[in-house]
C-alpha cells in the first residue's frame, strides 16, 4: 500500500491548485494503518497554516482541530472512516485554497 500512497501524492500533487497562480504550499497522500485510512497533508514550503479541509465539498467530515501551522517536511494525519469514497479534497491554507482530485482506488 506504502507505493500506493506514493502515487496517490504524486497525482494529487500534480492535479493540486484551484486555479490559483502559485503552487499548493502542501502536498496530500494515504496511509494506513490495517484498513483504517489516513489522509496526509505535508507542507512544501518553509511554513503554512492548515486553516480548514474539506472532503467531497463538505458531504464528508473534515478535521476540527485547525487551524495547524506546519513547516517544510512536516505533516499531519488525519482519519476517514467514514467517507468511503474520496474524490476531491480541499486544502484552506493562508497561502489559498488547493483542490486535490483523489484517483479512484
Amino acid at each position: 500500500m506504502k507505493g500506493y500512497a506514493a502515487v496517490v501524492a504524486l497525482v494529487a500533487a500534480a492535479l493540486g491548485g484551484c486555479g490559483a497562480v502559485s503552487e499548493s504550499p502542501v502536498s496530500v497522500g494515504f496511509d494506513y494503518v490495517g484498513t483504517l485510512r489516513f489522509i496526509k497533508v505535508s507542507s512544501v514550503v518553509n511554513e503554512v497554516t492548515i486553516t480548514g479541509i474539506t472532503v467531497n465539498r463538505g458531504n464528508c467530515r473534515g478535521p476540527s482541530d485547525l487551524p495547524k501551522t506546519l513547516k517544510f517536511g512536516e505533516y499531519v494525519g488525519y482519519p476517514f472512516s467514514e467517507c468511503s469514497n474520496l474524490i476531491e479534497i480541499t486544502i484552506e491554507t493562508n497561502k489559498g485554497d488547493f483542490d486535490f482530485n483523489i484517483p479512484a482506488e
